[in-house]
């Protein structure tokens, strides 16, 4: 004689994903030009001849890491957007080269 066995299940619970907090969102592309503040006690600088210069001449007390990476970052996305419209240009430009190159000829109306 056998018992009959039952196994509960616990309920699920559905839990909506949450956003993720690692995204950043492009940059505007249209952006008002800033003035900087007119200071004339300050002399102009001149400007760096190589990478090496301008590197050197970034004031590190004013800049976090997080800032350098943020601002590396975008510069990625902005170069990935720029490939792929130059690649989906040349891809549309390859194609219509290629349906002009395979068009039948039609013969000119006398």
């Amino acid at each position: 004689m056998s018992e009959e066995t039952t196994i509960e299940t616990p309920e699920i619970a559905v839990v909506a994903p949450e956003e993720p907090t690692n995204i950043i969102p492009l940059p505007a592309q249209e952006t008002a030009p800033v003035e900087a503040p007119a200071t004339p006690e300050t002399p102009a600088k001149a400007e760096p001849k190589n990478i090496q210069e301008l590197i050197a001449n970034i004031d590190i007390e004013n800049v976090t890491t997080h800032e350098i990476i943020v601002d590396l970052i975008a510069g990625i996305q902005q170069l990935a957007v720029r490939g792929t419209i130059a690649l989906g240009l040349l891809e549309r430009m390859a194609a219509a080269q290629e349906a002009s190159d395979t068009a039948p000829e039609t013969p000119a109306a006398e």
